[in-house]
């Protein structure tokens, strides 16, 4: 940013907008490069979490027809579980 000093008499107009657009310009490439760094540290992110979970994410393909158990995560939160069903099959 514009560096700030003590002046005895204030800023004219004219030096007002040019610290003013000095100061926008300057925080423009200043977001932009924090926006790279936030999308430079999620790719890492992104690649440390699957390799530390790669025996735990799977890649299932399944095909209109297939049988497959979904479970039932609404009961989990009520008190009367245990007789209700815990997978629906669809």
């Amino acid at each position: 940013m514009v560096s700030r000093t003590t002046r005895a008499h204030p800023l004219s107009t004219a030096e007002l907008n040019w610290v003013s657009s000095q100061s926008l310009s300057q925080a423009s490439t200043h977001v932009e490069e924090m926006r790279k760094r936030i999308d430079q540290r999620k790719r890492e992110w992104l690649l440390r979490y699957e390799k530390d979970n790669q025996h735990t994410i799977k890649d299932l393909n399944f095909q209109s027809g297939d049988l497959v158990l979904i479970r039932n995560t609404e009961i989990e939160s009520s008190l009367n579980k245990k007789m209700k069903p815990r997978y629906m099959g669809q």
